[in-house]
């Protein structure tokens, strides 16, 4: 290591020191330039920023000149609007005084003439009320001479009776000289409403309508609660409507206070096709055959058409009663020519869904024939030209249709009323009188004959009072019913059949004196049925004339001057009277027990669906296919009926076709496998 004298380091300190201050020198040189640089610097920004405020407040000045011109031009607009508004005030005033003025006229003149109209109207109320006056009087003389006439013909008449019934009694010849007047018969048209013709049959039908007039105008009324549309919750589509033009051009003018939906329901009849593309394997062996699975509801042809076609199509023939070709044009023009369905098709759709059915059809069965009571009536439908028979059961929930293609005894055989043993319900025709335990005859029909009875011989009573009294018993059950009761009172039902029978008595007197001759015939073709009855009614059939017991005339030659169309309708009620001898049990069954129902009016309803199916189609062409339409007819009302939708069980009828073919090729398969093997 290197000696340094104390000299040399003095020098050496001293030399650093000068370096050291001339370095601190420079350093505060640069300092002074750094600063005297950012002192320029603020100043040339300071400046310029003022010419930028000077400029601004120059632009601001002529600005608020411009407003300044703007409102002195608003205010002098302001002025004119005033001094207009004024003008326009004082010329509305003169025009209200004017029209004041001219309403005041108008009101004079209209007080003149409602006191003119007044007046004319209390003078044609005067007239109308003397000549009203005058043809009641008029009508009243008429009205007495005409009594007078009638009672002078109907004693003449009673005292020919009377001298004839004698001489029958006596078994003395009539005299020629007691002059004998042929019975009249009017000759009623044949309606709805007294006879067995259904309202389809007589065009001129009055409409059914119990409602009493009120006086209102058509529509809802003031204070009643609105039945508006179903409002769906979870529309398909949501579109939300633009603000209008005029909130857009003036926000500040407008502010929200409410929110509105509106919601419009399409339909679209849509074609989905759903493409199924699987392989085809081969075993190196065995060589058989492995096809990819197709899902059980697919059938074995190329293009097939799933349950949902077969259900809408079905539905419009077999509930809409619309034609096959219809049908087609139907499925055709919706879908734009993309479901073309032929007709052979859709014709075999009955026929399947008969196949597919038969458990329903059986629970069906096995519920009217557990059930307490089964309405049992008869149709006709049009078969290939010829009328056949479609034989209708029904209770208050399941509907049963049978085509048995005639009438009698065959009609019933291998059904469930052959050996029914509950009540009955049905018309007067013969084939039903003999079914099940008991039976209750329908009284809405009798009560039609009545009325047509009625019609023909006015003479008589006894029509009209069974008639009321029918009519009268089934609104007490009504009556009763809706109070909770189950059965009329036993002093009550008394009653009726005191009065019941007295009202047949009367008709055995009035037909006996009416049309002797003619009564005695059918007295003597009913006698073996009308025997037990025979003292109650007072028939006296130990005393019927030999003679005629001998040899029956026509009834055409008992009642000599009368036309053949009358005597027909005279016989008929006959035949009604003595049907209301042997059935007065049957009639009247339903006062015991409210659960049976007076009147066949279910079976009516039902053979009403096939009449209405038969009508547009034109019949049917075979009679299997008779059979398939009352099968299918049978389970689609008995949804109806159970208030479940027909829809939804064709639906789920149908889906079974795929699967139970599939099921038939399956097994069709194994056996020809076995048989190879």
């Amino acid at each position: 290591m290197a000696c340094y004298a104390p000299c040399e380091y003095k020098r050496e300190v001293s030399e650093l020191r000068k370096k050291v201050e001339l370095l601190e020198s420079g350093l505060q040189t640069e300092r002074l330039n750094k600063k005297l640089d950012l002192e320029k610097r603020s100043k040339l920004y300071a400046l310029n920023e003022r010419d930028g405020l000077k400029r601004k407040l120059e632009e601001s000045q002529r600005i608020v000149e411009k407003l300044r011109d703007q409102i002195e031009g608003y205010k002098d607009q302001l002025v004119w609007l005033e001094e207009d508004r004024k003008k326009d005030k004082q010329d509305a005033a003169a025009k209200i005084r004017e029209l004041k003025k001219q309403i005041g006229e108008l009101e004079k003149s209209l007080s003149t003439a409602t006191w003119r109209l007044e007046k004319q109207q209390r003078d044609l109320d005067k007239q109308r009320e003397k000549e009203l006056k005058e043809q009641r009087e008029q009508y009243e003389k008429t009205l007495a001479e005409l009594r007078e006439q009638h009672r002078k013909e109907m004693e003449e008449k009673d005292g020919v009776i009377a001298s004839l019934t004698q001489l029958l009694k006596d078994g003395v010849p009539k005299p020629k000289d007691i002059e004998t007047k042929t019975p009249v018969v009017n000759k009623t048209r044949t309606t709805s409403r007294n006879s067995s013709t259904s309202p389809s049959q007589d065009p001129n039908h009055p409409v059914i309508n119990n409602r009493t007039p009120s006086g209102l105008k058509p529509g809802a009324q003031k204070g009643h609660e609105a039945h508006l549309r179903k409002w769906f919750e979870t529309p398909t589509n949501v579109v939300v409507l633009p603000v209008p033009q005029e909130v857009l051009d003036h926000p500040e003018d407008y502010y929200e206070i409410d929110s509105f939906k509106k919601q419009v329901v399409s339909l679209k009849l849509m074609v989905i096709v759903t493409q199924y593309e699987g392989k085809v394997y081969r075993h190196h062996d065995t060589r058989a055959i492995v096809k990819s699975p197709l899902p059980d509801d697919i059938g074995h042809l190329e293009v097939n058409y799933d349950s949902s076609v077969d259900a809408v199509t079905s539905y419009l023939h077999s509930v809409c009663n619309v034609p096959y070709n219809k049908v087609h044009e139907l499925m055709f023009d919706a879908t734009d020519g993309l479901l073309n369905i032929s007709v052979g098709k859709l014709a075999n759709l009955e026929k399947h869904f008969s196949e597919l059915s038969e458990e329903e059809r059986a629970n069906i069965a096995r519920s009217l024939f557990t059930g307490s009571v089964m309405n049992v009536d008869g149709t006709c439908m049009r078969v290939n030209g010829h009328q056949r028979q479609v034989l209708v059961m029904c209770n208050k929930t399941d509907v049963l249709y049978r085509y048995t293609g005639c009438k009698g005894d065959e009609a019933i055989k291998d059904t469930p009323v052959e050996h029914y043993q509950g009540t009955v319900v049905s018309d007067a025709e013969a084939t039903f009188t003999k079914l099940g335990r008991q039976r209750q005859g329908c009284i809405i029909h009798e009560s039609r004959y009545s009325h047509r009875a009625e019609q023909d011989t006015p003479e008589l009573k006894s029509p009209t009072h069974m008639k009321e009294l029918l009519q009268r018993i089934q609104h007490c059950r009504n009556v009763e019913m809706a109070q909770g009761k189950t059965c009329m009172a036993k002093e009550e039902r008394e009653k009726i059949y005191k009065e019941y029978d007295e009202y047949v008595r009367e008709g055995v007197q009035e037909y006996r004196q009416f049309c002797p001759e003619l009564f005695e015939k059918h007295l003597i073709l009913a006698e073996s049925r009308l025997a037990p009855y025979s003292e109650r009614y007072s028939l006296d059939l130990d005393s019927l004339s030999q003679h005629n017991r001998a040899g029956l005339k026509k009834d055409e030659d008992l009642c000599p001057g009368m036309p053949s169309e009358s005597v027909s309708l005279l016989v008929k009620d006959i035949n009604l009277l003595f049907r209301f001898i042997t059935n007065k049990e049957d009639y009247l069954l339903f006062l015991q027990d409210y659960s049976i129902p007076p009147h066949n009016n279910d079976a009516e309803k039902c053979a009403r669906t096939v009449k209405t199916h038969a009508k547009p189609n034109g019949g049917m062409r075979s009679e299997k296919y008779v059979g398939y339409y009352a099968d299918t007819a049978s389970v689609l009302e008995t949804e109806q009926r159970q208030h479940r939708s027909r829809f939804k069980k064709l639906h789920e009828v149908f889906g079974r076709k795929a699967k139970k073919l599939r099921e038939l090729l399956r097994n069709a398969g194994h056996g020809r496998k076995t048989c190879e093997a």
